[in-house]
């Protein structure tokens, strides 16, 4: 134990550990696939947008029904394009992970496209990402709500 350590609790990973290092790993991949995925939002690509998706996920839309599976998944999907939301910016707040599972939550801002008009939506999600038997993670459970 290290004298940067020496307040904290017994069995505390100290700085630069192995536990510390993964975790850093961890954000980093979830930091990543959601840029990836804003990517696939943008560009209004369905297929690389469900990519994300593990395959018995729940997306829980705002003042809407829950989905699950890719299958409704991609309806939803199809239906946010169609609708016009675009140019989305996602801006993670924190992520906390545990064993195979990691929660990400984070601020977002799209572009929506109604009645020949250009709409700002600013709000705020939360998603949970599993690590899959690949090693990747996707998103189990994606939840978002409007300011």
């Amino acid at each position: 134990m290290s004298a940067d350590t020496a307040d904290l609790p017994p069995g505390t990973p100290e700085k630069g550990s192995r536990p510390e290092k993964a975790g850093k790993e961890i954000e980093a991949q979830i930091k990543r696939l959601r840029e990836l995925w804003a990517e696939t939002f943008n560009a209004r690509d369905l297929d690389a947008s469900l990519i994300f998706y593990a395959d018995d996920a729940v997306v829980l839309p705002p003042n809407g029904i829950a989905v699950r599976g890719i299958a409704a998944i991609r309806e939803l999907l199809k239906s946010i394009f169609e609708t016009g939301y675009s140019q989305g910016r996602f801006e993670q707040s924190h992520i906390e992970y545990s064993g195979n599972m990691a929660v990400e939550v984070g601020v977002y801002t799209v572009q929506t496209h109604r009645a020949g008009t250009l709409h700002e939506n600013q709000g705020r999600y939360m998603a949970t990402w599993r690590r899959q038997h690949n090693g990747e993670f996707r998103i189990t459970v994606n939840v978002w709500s409007s300011n």
